[in-house]
């Protein structure tokens, strides 16, 4: 796998790229942090979207049920493999880490008739 720190100046134009990329994944949204610990914010669930918006200097990531988001991202980290993002770490201005996984969705089997 590939890590790339995504320069501030692209990180706009990079999440709404990474938006249309994980059309239709799922995420797991953990957030680490000292005075936290180790939490999972979202486990598995669908992703609509992530944003950047640099008025308000602020990552929004678009969930089933949720918004959750980073107030001055200060490092935004993405890791790549031949099959695509696997995940993203983003590094709020409190120190704490947001880590993103990204999945497929997992395809059930419907009951046999």
């Amino acid at each position: 796998m590939t890590t790339w720190r995504v320069p501030k100046e692209k990180w706009q134009s990079y999440m709404d790229a990474v938006s249309r990329e994980l059309t239709g994944k799922q995420v797991e949204i953990e957030v680490d942090s000292l005075d936290l610990g180790h939490q999972v914010e979202a486990d598995w669930v669908p992703l609509y979207g992530i944003t950047y918006d640099d008025k308000d200097d602020l990552v929004a990531i678009e969930i089933e049920g949720l918004t959750h988001t980073v107030n001055r991202p200060q490092d935004v980290f993405a890791d790549r493999d031949e099959t695509g993002l696997k995940r993203m770490e983003i590094v709020g201005a409190d120190g704490r880490q947001q880590i993103l996984n990204f999945r497929d969705p997992l395809m059930l089997e419907g009951p046999e008739g």
